[in-house]
């Protein structure tokens, strides 16, 4: 068997050996843009439903929103992601004050994050004492609200109701919760927020002192709510939420005038009464000033910031349905004049939106359903001339051969 001939250091000779071909250079790839690029993610605010929720800043316009991280386990989930694609969807399309807004989901290659409306303020888990029918008023407003979108919410808690300055909640988290409903093989259905809420109503008015629960709207108010656990949400006049709302007493629910009363001396009681037909006279007086008096023009309406243009799904295939928002902050009143344009040609009418003093904010939508034959990327423009002449980009990718 020949050798082969061997250098000083025991290896093989140079050139006994054949050349072997050097590896090519790895390519450079162009850095491709990173889903969220668009937001300045900051500090970690809460654990959500599904993963931290962070608070950011959205580029282009300066506005605050919410980020919540979906987690690996969920994102591997074919359930949980198809699920998430369509309540994400039909949540980003509702818009009441008691709601928190979802506007897109944002998703990569190892990436996938909920972008929603940042809600500041105790969870309703992390506040001892509070005034439970103003909870509750704005608890079954909210649901109502969902429900008479289409939709259920499916994780009523404390945890998804941030307090508010006005004593009433705000309800977050919608359109995930039904994704983390499917992921764990459960069912969002409208009897189950209803249960979950007087669940919650139950407990807040059983804290409350004996006094409170001696009065007859608090009695009134456990009633109702029983009745809605007992019957789990089948009950045949409180089976939505409007009509639980409308059971329940007034919001405005304070110390009894009698009990209040009873703590003043006799001589301030009778000065008070004295007072009373003069202290009704000068409200009366005042209300009837007011009423003639002509409260000052309102500012013409103006855009206090750029507004934002949103968009989702990202891409589709034959039979999508792409939804474009576009939300701002506004100032004064009059009326907004827009118009949608698309990429390929299309164009839609001039509308115009009417605004008033108190409006704080405007909100325009245009939804586009793939039927023809188009391949490739699709700009949405919303295009506004009145009050001001700007123009918002949002491009998505169809697939539709």
């Amino acid at each position: 068997m020949a050798s082969t001939r061997k250098g000083r250091r025991g290896g093989p000779r140079k050139g006994a050996l054949k050349k072997q071909r050097a590896a090519p250079a790895p390519r450079r790839r162009s850095a491709a843009p990173r889903p969220l690029d668009d937001y300045a993610l900051g500090e970690t605010l809460r654990l959500g439903l599904a993963g931290p929720v962070r608070a950011a800043v959205y580029r282009p316009t300066g506005g605050e929103v919410a980020v919540e991280e979906i987690p690996g386990h969920l994102r591997t989930q074919s359930v949980f992601v198809s699920k998430l694609a369509a309540a994400g969807l039909a949540a980003s399309t509702l818009r009441h004050p008691r709601v928190a807004a979802v506007y897109e989901v944002v998703s990569g290659r190892k990436e996938l994050h909920v972008i929603a409306e940042l809600v500041r303020g105790p969870r309703l888990s992390e506040v001892a004492e509070l005034s439970p029918m103003p909870v509750l008023d704005s608890l079954f407003e909210a649901l109502a609200a969902v429900h008479a979108h289409g939709m259920a919410h499916g994780s009523v808690s404390p945890e998804c109701l941030v307090l508010q300055q006005d004593g009433g909640i705000r309800l977050i988290e919608l359109g995930l919760s039904e994704a983390v409903c499917a992921a764990g093989g459960r069912e969002c259905t409208v009897a189950g927020d209803l249960v979950a809420a007087a669940a919650i109503g139950l407990g807040l008015l059983g804290a409350q002192p004996t006094r409170m629960r001696r009065s007859a709207g608090h009695r009134r108010a456990v009633r109702a709510l029983r009745h809605v656990v007992a019957s789990e949400g089948a009950h045949a006049t409180l089976s939505s939420a409007a009509a639980i709302r409308a059971a329940l007493p007034p919001r405005q629910v304070g110390r009894e005038p009698a009990a209040v009363s009873r703590r003043l001396p006799r001589r301030l009681r009778r000065a008070a009464l004295a007072l009373a037909p003069v202290a009704v006279g000068i409200a009366a007086g005042l209300t009837v000033a007011t009423a003639m008096g002509s409260q000052p023009p309102a500012p013409p309406l103006t855009l206090v910031a750029t507004p934002r243009l949103v968009s989702y799904p990202a891409s589709g295939r034959c039979g999508a349905t792409f939804v474009f928002t576009a939300t701002g902050p506004v100032r004064g009143a009059g009326t907004l004049t827009y118009q949608w344009l698309r990429s390929d040609g299309a164009a839609g009418p001039v509308r115009h939106l009417t605004l008033a003093r108190n409006d704080e904010s405007f909100r325009v939508t245009s939804e586009w359903t793939l039927e023809s034959r188009v391949s490739g990327p699709i700009t949405m423009t919303l295009r506004v001339t009145s009050p001001a002449h700007l123009s918002l980009s949002r491009s998505i990718t169809a697939a539709c051969t």
